[in-house]
């Protein structure tokens, strides 16, 4: 029998020996700027390893999972003025979900991860639900003939692959075999909880929202860049580059085409959807996708980004995060059972201008299976079309935390400008 001796008799949880750090004290004044908070929050300031950590979630301090992942993350070189950490976060397989990490010199593989450029898209119609009402069925089958999903690919690229300047660019990655595969799989969806919606929002009218990266080709750069960095003296997990370096700046180059491939992968969902769309709703088989895009929102939330907040210029890392400056809009998704919703930065600097990328798990994958019913994940589903087969039981409402609550938590960084009601969910 194991025991865990960071519990007394009491059951009273003690700070594993891991965290304890000589420094317990952060100094608020950086740079000329004073970084403490005094506006009506959500968030709590952590102090681990002398390196101030904010984040927004009201019951932060009290989540042991939660402190040893900062406490690794509170020990990245080069972190610098601190880290935010959204409401929304959970542990992943190298990082915690949700995090917000600026730097001044030094770049992040691993915690960017290799879905690079991976984001949400949205795009309201010009019909109402009235038009779908009773072809929600077809357009679900539709949905599905249009655009790969999971493992597979277009064995014929679609059109607009062929002629795509991204795959002309004097990249090391862009090799005849990776291009040939990433024109494949433009339009495509992936796996995991990836999703393609059929949305409609209070005055009935319909959205199309998109969740998906950059596929094979993030991964690629990825593993490519992994092997070139620095690992000598550096702390367990973290492979990093210097940003002036020439690998620095080959990363960087590299994850900018990720992001831009994969807002044009998202893109090329939605003209898919579209056209299935068009099959069953008469009015806008004249319609012209290009003419619906002026209402495209198109918002990464795992990317790298050179920004400049109080006072100096960084690398801001994102991971699982969206960067709303005030006045721009962001998109924060609920679960494959929850409303969606369309929201507006209130331009916040002490989140580095950022906020949530949905509503996050508290349930691992292995234990939504193990644990969700049949019966509940069919009731929370009652009047959406989706798949219904034992397997994508790790995507049910119920794996997600309360969306409300997470809204709730992030009041400071953004405002809700609408919602949006799932009445179809595709998932990879």
């Amino acid at each position: 029998m194991k025991i865990d001796h960071n519990f007394n008799e009491e059951r009273k949880w003690k700070k594993p020996p891991a965290l304890l750090s000589k420094k317990k004290t952060f100094d608020y004044a950086q740079n000329g700027q004073d970084l403490r908070y005094h506006d009506q929050t959500k968030s709590r300031d952590i102090i681990l390893n002398g390196k101030l950590i904010r984040v927004w979630h009201p019951e932060a301090r009290g989540d042991r999972d939660l402190l040893a992942a900062l406490g690794k993350l509170s020990r990245y070189p080069d972190l610098y003025p601190y880290l935010a950490i959204m409401p929304d976060y959970h542990i992943g397989e190298s990082s915690v979900n949700g995090t917000v990490l600026p730097s001044r010199h030094l770049l992040y593989v691993n915690l960017i991860g290799g879905d690079i450029g991976c984001g949400m898209a949205s795009l309201k119609l010009p019909v109402g639900f009235d038009t779908v009402a009773d072809h929600l069925r077809d357009l679900f089958g539709l949905i599905h003939e249009r655009v790969p999903c999971g493992r597979r690919v277009h064995i014929t690229p679609c059109a607009e692959a062929a002629s795509l300047p991204l795959f002309t660019e004097d990249l090391e990655l862009l090799n005849h075999e990776n291009v040939r595969r990433g024109r494949q799989e433009l339009g495509t969806l992936g796996g995991g909880n990836h999703f393609v919606e059929v949305q409609k929002n209070g005055d009935g009218e319909l959205n199309i929202m998109v969740h998906t990266g950059s596929r094979i080709m993030g991964q690629h750069i990825r593993n490519r860049f992994l092997k070139q960095c620095a690992s000598s003296g550096n702390p367990s997990g973290v492979f990093m580059l210097e940003a002036e370096s020439p690998a620095g700046q080959a990363y960087l180059a590299h994850v900018d085409w990720a992001v831009r491939y994969a807002r044009e992968n998202r893109r090329e969902i939605m003209r898919q959807v579209f056209a299935a769309f068009q099959k069953v709703v008469p009015a806008l088989q004249e319609t012209p996708f290009e003419r619906c895009l002026a209402a495209l929102v198109d918002k990464p939330h795992n990317f790298l980004a050179r920004e400049n907040h109080f006072g100096a210029d960084v690398y801001v890392h994102r991971k699982g995060a969206i960067q709303v400056p005030e006045g721009m809009d962001g998109l924060i998704p609920g679960s494959m059972g929850t409303a969606s919703y369309l929201v507006r930065g209130r331009g916040n600097r002490y989140s580095f201008h950022s906020c949530s990328h949905g509503a996050g798990r508290k349930l691992t994958r292995a234990k939504a299976l193990a644990t969700i019913r049949k019966t509940d994940f069919l009731k929370a589903m009652e009047g959406i079309v989706s798949r219904a087969d034992d397997s994508i039981l790790d995507e049910a409402p119920q794996a997600y935390k309360d969306i409300q609550e997470i809204l709730g938590y992030q009041r400071d960084l953004v405002r809700v400008v609408d919602a949006y009601t799932p009445l179809i969910s595709i998932k990879g």
